[in-house]
């Protein structure tokens, strides 16, 4: 059985189910909730803890407490601008390139005085509606139907479990349990799997939302201390790793589902490298020059395939 290394991005959770955001729609919707206006004006509340047109906000305060809202309204001025920007150029197909919370805080917040502030509150924020989207798909929100969970569970099912643990490893570049949730859930009943099925062999390389048996994936958004904690754990780019990747040349072939292809991303896993592994992955929506670029010097091959389709064609021997 050939060692191999799933590399999960963020187009994988979204391919799962639609309600699970990209980068670029993170961005917006973490601007869309940072709605600083009251429920009444303020010269009548005279303070500045809400209650906020938004229930968002109202959770973050209850957390963090009282937040000035200048603060928050120069986070506001300042996302919209690289949002429209990007979507500009993506709807004419002039980049690719998706925003993210990341290169916002590390570019245009780097040198702020308010950066640390604008850190816990943006984390707060990321937390809060990747768990809404994880409690949408568990009260029935839209979860495609022969999606690339279910497809890698069938091909797994086949296969002996010490084998996959000794042979598979995933790194997961998302926030949500997407993956750990439903491939357990796929092969509950149809193989006796360990207690510990995935420990040792599944990483969420910048955190997660925490674990399972401590925040259920059906746990709702709105439990402030636990969004807290947990929002607090998850890494950006440039900051501590969770945990401390293994190269590619650990591998015989290594396959990239729903990814970016960050460049920072990429060199975390070793590349470019000169190992022998054999590096393929999803190429929709990466622009042609893109997955020239890539092929030529990471030696990833990326195919025009969906998540599903991609991981139809993945062998483990």
């Amino acid at each position: 059985m050939k060692k191999t290394l799933l590399v999960l991005g963020a187009g994988a959770s979204k391919a799962f189910s639609p309600v699970f955001p990209t980068g670029s729609e993170l961005f917006r919707n973490i601007n869309h909730h940072f709605i600083t206006e009251l429920s009444l004006r303020d010269d009548i509340l005279q303070h500045k803890a809400g209650p906020y047109l938004s229930a968002m906000m109202n959770t973050m305060v209850e957390a963090l407490g009282p937040i000035d809202l200048g603060l928050l309204r120069k986070i506001k001025s300042k996302i919209w601008k690289p949002q429209l920007g990007n979507e500009w150029k993506v709807m004419r197909n002039i980049t690719t390139d998706p925003l993210s919370i990341d290169r916002f805080l590390a570019e245009v917040l780097k040198n702020d005085p308010d950066h640390a502030k604008a850190t816990r509150i943006l984390k707060f924020a990321v937390g809060y509606i990747i768990k809404g989207a994880e409690q949408a798909v568990q009260e029935g929100a839209t979860v495609n139907e022969g999606n690339w969970i279910q497809i890698l569970s069938d091909k797994i099912a086949s296969i002996d479990i010490a084998e996959i643990k000794q042979c598979v490893q995933v790194f997961n570049f998302n926030y949500d349990r997407s993956f750990e949730y439903y491939l357990t859930r796929y092969l509950r009943g149809r193989i006796e799997l360990p207690v510990d099925f995935l420990s040792g062999a599944h990483h969420h390389v910048y955190g997660s939302l925490g674990p399972l048996v401590e925040v259920p994936f059906d746990m709702a958004n709105n439990h402030r201390s636990i969004t807290m904690t947990y929002s607090k754990g998850i890494k950006l780019i440039g900051e501590e790793r969770v945990v401390q990747l293994l190269s590619v040349k650990d591998f015989d072939a290594v396959h990239f589902i729903g990814f970016g292809y960050n460049d920072e991303n990429l060199r975390l896993l070793g590349l470019p490298s000169s190992a022998s592994a054999r590096l393929s992955g999803t190429g929709q929506g990466v622009l042609p020059e893109r997955r020239g670029a890539l092929a030529t010097d990471y030696g990833i091959e990326t195919v025009d395939a969906t998540c599903s389709d991609y991981c139809r064609q993945i062998s483990f021997h």
